[in-house]
């Protein structure tokens, strides 16, 4: 969606053979970008007015907000308001550019100037595709004349224009990925200084912007402003293919793909596509072997964060996670949701060969190399191969002779442990005392 967007911004008159030809190309850009097939006519309107809210913004604060991609408006004016609070306004450049523009336009007011920057050719875009006949109006000539003049630097990659060198300089770095701004206490580079500054709060723990309603703090106004839905339960983002909503665009973005299967995230070393950035963050490690993650109690280290969470349960024994039916504890969420579904029945996992339900993921894959013929577990000793890793443990018992499992009777070793339950129900079922399912492999 980010690369339609950006290519229907970046669209340029020259691109086309007339304007019967760019009249063409940008309804095909626009339906692109705005897929009227998936979105509601509320969404379309949304994306319409963030474009037209970015393109009128000051220069500074313009450039600042349009290198971080808001997904809607709401996220674009947290940002703008991020940047007049001084997270990136030195000066107050906000108040004074606005300032000037209605200084400069008696009568208009404070919200419009005179002309509006032009971002590229949004505004010329938005009349000449919605109002026919309007690409001779004076104020589309007056607009493509300013250009020029107003904004004499212009991007030599996207076409871009700016009223200031160091504007420019900025936006390039959108291109270039040069990163001048280092963190001091972990290293990580930032284009902006504002995005440091952000980041920072990351090491100190300061969260400047608080809640009104629970006192929760944040470290930017964005994350406030999601938040805070929160507690007024509002979901203004609805799917147009199934109704559910959302309470941040980027959350719907996100549950569109469900429907559409779009993978937009390709891994440059393997090829993989992926459904969400963050999916891809943590797969890249997978060829880097990063593991940026570290347990604090042994310096064990992790890709992803979660694994770690995971991992630090063992050095703490905290079981958070309770079952409300057996009262049984879990370290993690997630096996506490697969022990409940031991109480429903529920069975949510479907072989699409055979329609066989199974509680767990992890056994429709394995129940699926029935089918599929697949035995991805192969023997390093004689080569052999087994659809699961425990046939394969089994297995190996063969050539190192191993016996882990003992009979507490008569103290006979087993190779595996449905051997000894069998032996244990031949000879000693009348016998008092343990039985095999007390019975540990050796040396565990």
């Amino acid at each position: 969606c980010m690369l339609r967007r950006l290519r229907f911004r970046q669209f340029r008159y020259q691109e086309a053979a007339g304007p019967r030809d760019v009249c063409r190309r940008l309804r095909e850009l626009s339906q692109g970008w705005l897929r009227p097939e998936v979105r509601s006519k509320e969404q379309i309107m949304e994306l319409l007015v963030l474009e037209q809210f970015l393109s009128i913004l000051p220069e500074e604060i313009q450039s600042w907000v349009w290198v971080r991609h808001p997904e809607s408006c709401a996220q674009a004016v947290a940002l703008a308001e991020s940047f007049q609070l001084g997270q990136g306004d030195p000066g107050g450049v906000w108040e004074q550019q606005v300032r000037a523009a209605a200084d400069s336009c008696p009568g208009r007011g404070f919200a419009r100037s005179c002309h509006p920057p032009p971002q590229n050719l949004v505004p010329f875009l938005h009349h000449h595709l919605l109002l026919p006949g309007a690409a001779g109006s004076p104020w589309v000539k007056r607009e493509l004349s300013a250009q020029g003049k107003d904004r004499p630097y212009p991007c030599g990659e996207c076409g871009k224009s700016f009223g200031r060198l160091t504007h420019l300089k900025t936006h390039q770095r959108t291109h270039t990925g040069v990163k001048p701004y280092a963190c001091g206490a972990c290293g990580k580079s930032f284009g902006h200084l504002s995005t440091l500054t952000t980041h920072q709060r990351l090491h100190t723990g300061e969260r400047p912007y608080a809640c009104g309603s629970c006192g929760k703090t944040f470290t930017n106004p964005s994350d406030l402003n999601k938040h805070q839905r929160s507690h007024t339960g509002e979901r203004p983002y609805p799917c147009a293919a199934c109704g559910k909503r959302f309470s941040q665009q980027s959350n719907l973005t996100m549950h569109q793909r469900s429907h559409t299967e779009e993978r937009p995230y390709p891994c440059g070393a393997c090829g993989k596509s992926f459904k969400y950035l963050a999916d891809l963050t943590v797969h890249e490690r997978s060829h880097t072997g990063e593991r940026p993650f570290p347990c604090p109690h042994c310096g064990k280290s992790f890709s992803n964060k979660a694994h770690l969470v995971r991992h630090r349960s063992v050095h703490t024994g905290e079981k958070p996670y309770k079952c409300g039916a057996c009262a049984k504890s879990f370290a993690q969420n997630s096996n506490l949701r697969q022990h409940q579904r031991t109480h429903t029945g529920e069975k949510p996992y479907e072989c699409g060969a055979c329609g066989k339900r199974f509680g767990w993921r992890a056994n429709l894959t394995q129940h699926q190399r029935i089918h599929s013929g697949q035995k991805p577990f192969p023997c390093g000793q004689c080569g052999k191969r087994f659809g699961e890793s425990s046939r394969l443990l089994e297995h190996e018992r063969s050539h190192t002779g191993e016996k882990p499992y003992r009979c507490p009777h008569c103290a006979k070793n087993f190779s595996r442990g449905s051997h000894l339950v069998s032996h244990h129900r031949r000879f000693h079922a009348a016998e008092r005392g343990p039985g095999p399912a007390l019975a540990m492999p050796q040396g565990l």
